[in-house]
């Protein structure tokens, strides 16, 4: 009921701040010459829009919570509790572990050829570095 209070008495009294988006084309002469009825309407849809901005927040929460729950928690149970309560209870499966915290084939090849590649380019600019002191002066 605090936020229907405070908008309404931005209703009623000039203070200068904007009002909702909602309530745009409302103006305050408007507002104090309309029934009680109405007025009563207008605070509904103040609670509405106070709802509904709660409810976006909420549902934003929620969905990167599930996001999260499905994204990183029940991947890691699923892949990493067996393994690690096998460790625990002495079944020892280091091929398994091993597999699940070493990376892919094809990420340390890609690395292999960056490095080769980056290598190559430190040559090359040595070689350039050398050419310009050399010849350039």
């Amino acid at each position: 009921m605090d936020t229907v209070q405070s908008i309404r008495g931005h209703l009623y009294k000039d203070d200068g701040l904007p009002l909702p988006a909602y309530l745009e084309k409302m103006t305050r002469a408007r507002f104090k010459k309309m029934s009680n009825e109405d007025q009563k309407l207008v605070d509904e849809q103040i609670e509405i829009f106070a709802y509904w901005k709660v409810l976006k927040k909420r549902l934003v929460d929620y969905v990167i919570l599930s996001t999260h729950s499905e994204l990183a928690v029940k991947p890691i149970g699923r892949e990493l509790k067996p393994l690690l309560l096998d460790r625990v209870f002495g079944r020892h499966d280091d091929d398994g572990l091993m597999k699940l915290v070493a990376p892919k084939d094809s990420i340390v090849k890609k690395l292999a050829a960056l490095k080769e590649r980056l290598a190559k380019l430190r040559q090359a600019m040595t070689e350039i570095e050398d050419f310009r002191r050399n010849h350039i002066g």
